[in-house]
């Protein structure tokens, strides 16, 4: 058996720092630990993995620290305990996260670990991310000795669910390779169990990408956005948490340029670890909430010249994902292929819903179809529809008209795509081609 994971309260043993910091997470009952190699650091998650199975942990070293920090941040929303280890340099790659995790809070008891190398004895740099603490305004903890490493990682976690917030806790180069005596505390019952319990046994765990406008709410959906790229990194830590009784389908969003930006090394990672999730791809051929900029999925670069187009589908068949590509206005189409991927309950899944933006400069003053609402068949609120169009489905170009008590075109926006065409029951809504 692994020092760290005897079972002999009051015992005495002779400690490195990190076995320390590791023991101290048993205590508390960590459940979910990820991180980035770095020195002075490894340590800690190599005695953790060493004692997985035994004690019931999912550990993994990530893509990189961001995607740990996320992963990890998932173990906490479903109320487990997390642990998230990082070099001085690690704490920078996460910060893009880290400072929105910050403003959104935890569940679970999540704790930051950066071990940090004053000097630059293995490392090529010094870095200080205490820093990080003040602009946060999170707790910062500083362990003095070995026992002090364990005690406070044990405390640490009780603190951060005190004030529903991540807790930082700082190890040195000089405290995590050196040794001394610890005396051990009580290791708890293994009983780690995932809710996520705003929403039902059978919903949905949504993870939208910020700059996404995403609409689903409700229909028991739980929605997170934090940083870009972050929608699939919380979905990878997710999409290990079966093992703790979480069996809710979870789903992650995000465009076609923040695919590229920041969801690739998420999307690897959890291929790598076989996360059981769906990743739903909107690509609308460029950038499209800032102006429709080029990125590499296209066949121009910022100048307009010619450059070489990256296949968002070939790429992720290569990584090993399951792939899927269809047109979001084939309504039917996207549902089947979204209930089929649905379906698969093992490792990662890509749905691309591909179809140029009505604003891009391609279709921009096109219109495809002159689109009508019929007045002798949309009977308001007496039609038992519930509003599905301007309450559900919501296009701007659908608006309810209060004088008279019925949908209405808005000629002015409407960009004539005639997508809501299928989805009226009662075929209030009709189109007719443009020639």
């Amino acid at each position: 058996m692994p020092l760290i994971a005897k079972n002999e309260k009051g015992g005495r043993y002779l400690l490195m720092g990190n076995e320390a910091i590791a023991r101290g997470a048993l205590e508390a009952g960590v459940a979910v630990v990820a991180g980035y190699p770095g020195t002075p650091s490894s340590e800690i998650i190599e005695n953790l993995a060493r004692v997985a199975k035994e004690r019931d942990l999912y550990v993994e070293w990530s893509t990189n620290e961001k995607v740990a920090m996320e992963v990890t941040a998932a173990g906490s929303f479903a109320e487990l305990r997390s642990l998230c280890i990082l070099k001085q340099n690690g704490v920078n790659v996460a910060s893009d996260f880290f400072l929105h995790l910050a403003g959104s809070g935890t569940r679970g008891g999540m704790v930051i670990i950066p071990c940090e190398d004053p000097g630059a004895l293995p490392s090529i740099n010094e870095g200080d991310s205490r820093h990080f603490s003040r602009m946060l305004e999170i707790p910062l903890i500083e362990p003095g000795d070995f026992q002090e490493a364990k005690d406070m990682t044990k405390w640490a976690f009780e603190l951060s669910e005190e004030l529903r917030c991540p807790v930082m806790l700082r190890s040195v180069t000089r405290l995590s390779h050196a040794r001394s005596n610890v005396v051990f505390g009580d290791l708890p019952e293994m009983n780690h169990q995932a809710r996520f319990s705003i929403i039902s046994d059978e919903g949905f765990i949504l993870d939208p990408d910020t700059g996404m406008a995403m609409l689903p709410t409700g229909f028991s959906t739980a929605k997170t956005m934090h940083a870009m790229g972050s929608g699939t990194g919380v979905a990878s830590g997710f999409g290990q948490l079966a093992r703790f009784g979480m069996d809710q389908q979870v789903l992650s969003v995000c465009g076609d340029s923040t695919f590229f930006h920041a969801v690739m090394p998420a999307l690897v990672n959890a291929v790598h670890h076989k996360s059981d999730i769906t990743v739903i791809v909107l690509d609308n051929s460029g950038t499209a909430m800032t102006g429709f900029q080029s990125h590499p999925g296209l066949e121009i670069n910022a100048q307009g010249d010619e450059a070489l187009k990256l296949d968002i589908r070939s790429i992720c068949e290569s990584m090993g994902a399951i792939v899927q590509e269809t047109d979001p206005f084939d309504f039917e189409a996207t549902q089947q292929a979204l209930f089929e991927m649905l379906q698969i309950k093992s490792g990662v899944k890509v749905l691309i819903l591909k179809q140029s933006c009505a604003l891009s400069p391609e279709k921009k003053h096109t219109r495809r179809y002159e689109m009508s609402v019929a007045a002798h068949a949309c009977l308001g609120e007496s039609c038992g529809c519930n509003r599905l169009c301007t309450r559900i489905f919501r296009c701007p170009g659908l608006v309810w008209d209060k004088s008279n008590g019925i949908s209405k075109i808005d000629e002015a926006i409407c960009s004539g795509y005639g997508v809501c065409e299928s989805i009226y029951p009662v075929g209030a809504i009709e189109k007719r081609e443009v020639a």
